[in-house]
């Protein structure tokens, strides 16, 4: 995706933009989210309504 090695700096906040990317698409209601039994949160797209 990008052209360059990201230093740890930049991964955490490309981390960060993506978590909370996935956090808006989840409470606006596009997305799923579970939580599997090894703890690790997945995001699904949800069923059209």
């Amino acid at each position: 995706m990008f052209k360059r090695k990201l230093d740890i700096h930049q991964m955490t906040f490309a981390l960060g933009e993506a978590l909370a990317h996935l956090n808006l698409l989840w409470l606006d209601g596009i997305l799923t989210r579970q939580t599997g039994a090894d703890g690790v949160i997945r995001f699904t797209t949800s069923a059209p309504a």
